[in-house]
């Protein structure tokens, strides 16, 4: 376990500020069993690279994850649902050890997005398996996009599943098939 410091997501704070309602875009409840939420300043958000991570709070049982922005918050801070001052480690997420990795799918004739949950590392990168040099882009609500104009192909519509790699944080590649599907599915 490793304390950080306040100008790194260190040493958060409570601040009384309004929130974007759960900028994760994690469906609602999807962690409320497990752990409080935790809302992070927007310079740390990483456009949404932080969804997910989870925090101990000193003095405080339980664990925190991140699942939304607090637009006022200062690089370092975070905010908490009560009124309290606390210093934060991170931590693996326990969930983790027991879940198996998801994702579910928005999809368009031009655009197909994915979220995923429960991966052992963050995504940083994926790509299309049959043409690597085709990558996803991340938005700023926890989704990958592509643009099926993005694709040099004469089809239409998508084919699914689409074979896509996914690197994760830690370097480790993994390769999947995603399906159109609004309901979260295992991903491997």
């Amino acid at each position: 376990m490793k304390i950080l410091s306040f100008f790194s997501l260190g040493i958060g704070g409570y601040a009384a500020m309004p929130l974007i309602q759960n900028a994760c875009h994690f469906p609602a409840g999807l962690y409320d069993d497990i752990y409080f939420a935790l809302n992070i300043s927007p310079v740390d958000w990483e456009n949404g690279a932080k969804c997910g991570h989870c925090f101990k709070v000193k003095d405080k049982q339980g664990v925190g994850i991140i699942t939304n922005i607090c637009p006022d918050c200062e690089k370092g801070q975070m905010s908490f649902a009560d009124d309290r001052y606390s210093q934060i480690y991170e931590i693996p997420c326990p969930h983790l050890s027991q879940q198996k990795p998801k994702y579910r799918t928005q999809c368009s004739d031009e655009v197909l997005r994915v979220q995923f949950v429960d991966t052992p590392r963050p995504v940083t990168n994926i790509v299309l398996s049959e043409n690597p040099d085709i990558e996803f882009r991340k938005t700023w609500d926890n989704f990958w996009m592509i643009r099926h104009s993005d694709i040099p192909s004469t089809e239409s519509i998508w084919q699914f599943p689409v074979g896509i790699t996914c690197v994760l944080a830690s370097g480790e590649m993994r390769h999947a098939n995603i399906e159109l599907t609004t309901k979260y599915k295992e991903l491997w």
